[in-house]
């Protein structure tokens, strides 16, 4: 294809995309099993605004890929001094009569939102290695996303951890992180309702 995107729109399910070495546009969608895998020094930049790649597709991969020009949006309430989750509203205090729905919900406004490198949204035993981020918000998201793998990755977070977010967020989203290196950022490693997770060697 002309562009990473066309050639992932022309692949069958089940088969590799190489990326030519270079800088390449996103942002770019996977919502079909395919493995995005880089040549050489091979860049995926965003412009700047949101999120540069999203995998929707259970079975994908993303390996050997730099990927940078992240927006900066993070999380209204990406720092809480006190880590109470309180977001002003009266009804969100209430999770000790009615369950921890509220709860929930203000962690996921706080840690799950926002731009990222790398989106992973309901999609199953998907690979992201040999990935090299450079972002000023969050590095990897993993929504409703089990069985993920993440193995020697590089975050490199802002400098300044109150403009920053997270290295990695996995809501919900229990597989594993390995040997991977977060730097900066608010927190390098994050996770909710992810029972089950491993993190090792990182």
């Amino acid at each position: 294809g002309e562009t990473v995107q066309a050639a992932i729109g022309a692949a069958p399910p089940n088969t590799t995309v190489v990326v030519p070495e270079g800088a390449h546009a996103g942002p770019i969608e996977i919502e079909k099993p395919v493995t995005l895998r880089g040549r050489g020094d091979a860049r995926i930049e965003g412009d700047g605004n949101g999120t540069v790649l999203i995998v929707r597709a259970s079975r994908s991969a993303v390996v050997d890929l730099d990927i940078s020009g992240v927006g900066d949006a993070i999380p209204h309430a990406a720092v809480i001094d006190d880590h109470s989750h309180r977001t002003g509203d009266p009804s969100h205090d209430q999770r000790d009569t009615v369950g921890d729905d509220y709860w929930d919900e203000d962690v996921e406004e706080d840690y799950a939102t926002g731009d990222t490198a790398i989106a992973v949204e309901t999609a199953r035993n998907v690979l992201i290695e040999e990935v090299g981020i450079d972002t000023d918000a969050a590095g990897i998201i993993l929504y409703d996303s089990p069985g993920v793998v993440v193995r020697n990755v590089t975050v490199i977070g802002s400098e300044n951890y109150r403009e920053g977010h997270m290295g990695l967020v996995a809501m919900r989203s229990p597989g594993v992180v390995e040997h991977s290196t977060f730097v900066g950022g608010l927190d390098g490693i994050y996770t909710h309702r992810s029972n089950g997770i491993v993190i090792r060697n990182n």
